[in-house]
Order: structure tokens, then sequence, then C-alpha cells
């Protein structure tokens, strides 16, 4: 590992497949969500205690042949829960990214989430997901929540493995781009997260760079390999002394899931 003052070590794990590395117990997803429960029941679905999405009329798994309900509530609905219990079981928190005075109006700003003390762990992973419509922090992929599970579909095997093994996490959102005033029917573009890429770079100087880890990883999924890869880049050309190459050693680009953060 090399020091903050030098080149920070930056291993990148990139699939093609949502990285599965451990899963979930029974208990940390069945803990009472009271109203996340209650906005998927209104919409005649649950999850049960394996993390499996249910109808309430019959109980019977979702699959994607006899989901009823394919509205776009049903996926904020999804990520809602998931971000519950990454607030209630692992204790995250979140922020608006960029600063009030940064932004353009009040409101164009988007959360990022990470872990309770993340900026004092020695070590951290960045979380960077996949390009979608409406994908949030938290989701690998929306259709494998609803039709194979959380243990499939969301970061929380993930994340609960980086916690486990004393890892801060910070999870990007890199899919917020705009705001959008409906009182002014107006549109407002995010500051520094026109672009995935430009995202990620500005949470990377503001909440990764200050904090005291020395060795830094990134776990991303699908175009977040991409994003990956640019921010590498980009700190590379800030630094005297070049990033570790992604195509060799740990920071090789993999099509295989990992088996460990």
């Amino acid at each position: 590992s090399s020091t903050k003052s030098e080149t920070p070590n930056c291993p990148t794990t990139s699939t093609t497949s949502p990285p599965q590395t451990t899963t979930l117990m029974s208990s940390q997803i069945g803990e009472s969500k009271e109203t996340e429960a209650d906005d998927l029941r209104s919409l005649g679905y649950y999850f049960d205690s394996d993390g499996y999405l249910r109808d309430t009329e019959n109980s019977q798994r979702a699959t994607e042949t006899n989901i009823r309900n394919t509205s776009g509530d049903l996926v904020a609905a999804v990520a809602k829960y998931v971000q519950s219990v990454l607030f209630k079981t692992y204790h995250f928190e979140s922020t608006l990214v960029p600063t009030l005075e940064e932004a353009v109006v009040p409101g164009a700003r988007c959360p990022i989430f990470y872990s309770k003390d993340y900026d004092k762990k020695d070590k951290i992973v960045v979380i960077i997901q996949g390009s979608g419509r409406g994908l949030q922090p938290g989701i690998w992929s929306r259709t494998l929540c609803m039709t194979e599970g959380l243990n499939m579909g969301s970061m929380l095997p993930q994340i609960k493995m980086a916690l486990q093994h004393n890892y801060g996490v910070i999870v990007l959102n890199p899919n917020k781009r705009s705001y959008f005033d409906q009182e002014k029917n107006v549109k407002h573009p995010i500051r520094y997260s026109e672009r995935p890429e430009s995202h990620a770079l500005y949470v990377w100087n503001h909440y990764v760079e200050p904090t005291l880890a020395t060795d830094l990883y990134i776990l991303a999924y699908g175009y977040g390999g991409e994003v990956a890869k640019s921010l590498m880049a980009s700190l590379a050309e800030s630094h005297e002394k070049s990033i570790v190459d992604l195509n060799k050693s740990n920071g090789k680009t993999s099509k295989s899931a990992p088996n460990s953060i």
C-alpha cells in the first residue's frame, strides 16, 4: 500500500454481471422496514426474509413472466426499501452533492451514501453502479432485485462483506444528473454530476481524498467500470506518480464475479 502523500493504491474490480461476495442472513433482510414495506405492499408485493419479492395475493415469488406491476412506482419502492436497509441495518448516512453554495439552485443536488465513520478507516471501497434510467444507489439491477432477489440484484451483500472486513464504504449516485422544478416547470442540471465521470471525480476529490485511508478500492458494474477508468485517468494526471494500471495485478478488469472485496 502507498500513502496518501503518494499515489493511493486503487485496485478496481469491474464486472459484467452483478458481483456476488456473500449472502445476507434472513434476519438482516427480515428486520421490519415499516414504511418501506407498506409502500411495497400497497403495490401488491413484499420482500420475504430471504430477500425475494413476493406477491401479496398468493405469496408467489415474482418472476419475469408473472410480475403484475412493472410501473416506475414499484421500481422506486424497491430502491427505497434497499436504501432503508442501508440506513436501518448498516447505519449508513447520506449527504447531498454538490454543496448548497455550488448548486445551480438549492434543489439541484443528489444524495450519496456512506458508512458511519468511513473517513476514519484505513481502507475505503467506492461502489459505482452501471447506467440506467432511474437506477438508484444500492441497486445493481432493478430487474434482478425483483425477479432474483436482493442477494443478486442489490449491493447489500457486497456492503455487508466490506463492513465485516472494516472497510469504509461510499456508494455513488452517477445516474442522477438533473433536478426538475415542478413549480416552475424547469429542469436544472446537477453541477458536477452532468455526467457519471464528473460525478465520480467530484465525490472522490471531496469525500475520498481528504480521508485517513491509505488503501482505496473501487467496485464497479457495467458502465461503472468505464467511469472507474475515467476516474483513474483523471487522478493520474493530478499526481506525480501514475495510478496503478487497470490491466495489471489487482487492478485488472474481470468478467467473473470477484471472490472478495
